[in-house]
C-alpha cells in the first residue's frame, strides 16, 4: 500500500484558529497523534490520514461544522506548494488552468485527487480525499473545495460563485459559511464532491505576469507523473473513483482511462500483488462507508451510485465486505459522532 505523506503547510494557521474558537489546539493534536511542533513548522511531513483526523477533531473540539472553511479564510494556494503553483499559473485560460492542476495535483499532494468531468454544462471540478483509511474527510475536502473558489474567484472577479456545488455531506446546521464561501447554490447530501464552472468561466483568461518560469520544474513534475504511474494499485483506484458514478468503472474503461490495454494493466497489478477486482471492490467499500456515515442519502440510492444491480446485492456486499448490514453501520456511525 502507498504511503501517502503531506508537509505541515496543510496546517497553516489551524493553531491560531482553534484558539481563536475557544480549543485546546494541543488537545487535538494529541488526539490526531501529530506532534504539536508541527503546528508551527511548515515542512513537518506528516501521514495524510493523521492531517484528516486532525482536522475531523478539529471541528469537534471547536463545534464549528465549517471549520474547513474557516480554515481556508486564513490560508491561500500557496499552501499547496508553490512548485505546483508555479506549474499550474503558466495557463491562459481558467480551463487550462484546471486542466493542468488536476493533471499535476496527485504528484505534489499525495493522496488527494482532482479530476474533470466535461458536459453540456460546462465541467465539474470533483475533489476527493483518497488516503483516508475509513477517517471522515468532510472538514478536508471542504477546505480544498474553498481554496480552490478563493482562487477561481481572485482569477475571475469578487462576486464570482459556482454554478452549482456538490458536497456529499449532511446538510450543516448553518449554511451562513457555505454561502459566504460558495455562493447560494450550495447542494448537500450529494453523489460527490465538486464545483460545476460555466463555460464562461472555463474560457476566461488568465492575464496574471508571473516573473519567471520554471521549466526544469515541468520537467520533475512530468518525470515524477510517470513515476507515480507505475504504481499500477494507486493509478487504477484513481481511475476507478473517477469513471465508478459515471460508467460503473469496467476494467475496459479504467485500462483506456490510463491509456493501456486490459491485458497490460491486468499483467501490471499483478506484478504489483493485486488485481483489478480486489481495487475495485475495496474503492466501492470505501465510497459506501462514506456514503453511510456521511449523508442521508437511501440505501437504494448508494446502491445505484456505486453500480450496483439492486439494494439486495448491494447490502450482501457490504455485508461480506464489512462484517455488518448497512444500516447496522450507519446506526453505528450516528452514535460515533
Amino acid at each position: 500500500m502507498d504511503t501517502h505523506l503531506i508537509r505541515s503547510m496543510c496546517l497553516y494557521g489551524a493553531r491560531e484558529l482553534i484558539a481563536d474558537l475557544h480549543g485546546d489546539p494541543w488537545r487535538v493534536a494529541h488526539g490526531a497523534s501529530i506532534a504539536s511542533q508541527s503546528l508551527d513548522q511548515l515542512d513537518v511531513l506528516l501521514p495524510v490520514p493523521k492531517v484528516v483526523h486532525f482536522l475531523e477533531l478539529a471541528a469537534r473540539e471547536t463545534g464549528r461544522e465549517d471549520f474547513g472553511l474557516l480554515l481556508a479564510q486564513k490560508q491561500g494556494m500557496g499552501v499547496l506548494g508553490s512548485a505546483l503553483l508555479d506549474i499550474v499559473s503558466e495557463a491562459t485560460t481558467v480551463g487550462d488552468w484546471l486542466e493542468r492542476l488536476s493533471r499535476y495535483f496527485h504528484v505534489l499532494m499525495s493522496g488527494a485527487l482532482v479530476h474533470l468531468e466535461q458536459h453540456e454544462l460546462g465541467m465539474t471540478v470533483h475533489y476527493e480525499v483518497t488516503a483516508t483509511a475509513g477517517i471522515d474527510e468532510t472538514q478536508s475536502v471542504h477546505l480544498g473545495l474553498a481554496l480552490l473558489a478563493r482562487k477561481l474567484r481572485s482569477a475571475l472577479y469578487p462576486q464570482w460563485s459556482p454554478e452549482r456545488v456538490m458536497l456529499r455531506c449532511r446538510e450543516p446546521h448553518s449554511r451562513a459559511s457555505y454561502t459566504r464561501i460558495f455562493g447560494q447554490n450550495v447542494f448537500f447530501n450529494q453523489e460527490c464532491n465538486g464545483m460545476l464552472l460555466s463555460h464562461h468561466v472555463l474560457t476566461h483568461p488568465l492575464n496574471e505576469k508571473q516573473p519567471f518560469s520554471r521549466p526544469a520544474l515541468l520537467d520533475y513534475l512530468r518525470e515524477n507523473q510517470q513515476r507515480r504511474n507505475r504504481s499500477p494499485a494507486s493509478a487504477t483506484e484513481d481511475s476507478v473513483r473517477k469513471l465508478l458514478s459515471s460508467s460503473g468503472a469496467p476494467l475496459d474503461a479504467v485500462a483506456l482511462n490510463q491509456l493501456q490495454s486490459r491485458r497490460t494493466l491486468q499483467r501490471r497489478l499483478a506484478g504489483s500483488g493485486t488485481t483489478f477486482q480486489a481495487i475495485k471492490q475495496q474503492t466501492k467499500l470505501d465510497l459506501a462507508r462514506k456514503y453511510l456515515s456521511q449523508t442521508d442519502l437511501k440505501l437504494s440510492q448508494i446502491a445505484e451510485v456505486l453500480g450496483f444491480s439492486s439494494l439486495s446485492a448491494f447490502s450482501r456486499f457490504f455485508h461480506n465486505a464489512q462484517g455488518c448490514a448497512p444500516k447496522a453501520y450507519r446506526a453505528q456511525a450516528a452514535v460515533n459522532r
